[in-house]
């Protein structure tokens, strides 16, 4: 792609965008808000959420959407289970969705956990309970008990159990 480094920057975020927000609709979530490059969505149950997750690992690895040659976009999700709040602030033109609550809060920092440690996907305890005693895929603890922020359980989602 031609044009200034912004330009192609903003180029490649917005592809990236639109084929998020496409794998997550593919999967019956709806997109509630939109945060430079995170996003908040929502889905009507765990393992349609989960599904969207491991989709989205793979369009990281898509060679267009690398910032760099041979080198896979990483593409850190975190999934919470549980009631939000989604709403529109602002008015006219400048009106827009938010979604509030702790189960933001704890996807948030589900996604946070993925990013440090280098894992692609990690649900809290609530979304490993949502996805019954014989998950489809491999959960593995990677963060036990709350820690002094009141962070969950962690569980690092793997490749498929069965």
């Amino acid at each position: 792609e031609g044009g200034s480094g912004a330009e192609a920057t903003f180029a490649r975020v917005n592809r990236l965008v639109g084929a998020v927000d496409d794998i997550v609709l593919a999967h019956g979530g709806f997109v509630g808000q939109h945060l430079g490059t995170t996003i908040a969505a929502l889905f009507p149950n765990a393992a349609d959420a989960v599904e969207a997750a491991l989709a989205l690992q793979r369009l990281g690895r898509e060679p267009g959407l690398a910032t760099e040659p041979g080198r896979g976009l990483g593409l850190a999700v975190g999934i919470a289970s549980g009631p939000v709040v989604l709403g529109a602030v602002g008015a006219g033109e400048s009106l827009s969705s938010v979604v509030l609550g702790a189960t933001v809060q704890a996807a948030a920092r589900m996604r946070a956990c993925a990013e440090q440690r280098g894992a692609g996907v990690v649900v809290c305890e609530t979304t490993r309970e949502r996805l019954g005693p014989s998950p489809k895929h491999a959960l593995r603890e990677i963060a036990a008990g709350e820690d002094a922020q009141g962070a969950p359980r962690a569980f690092e989602l793997g490749q498929q159990a069965r």
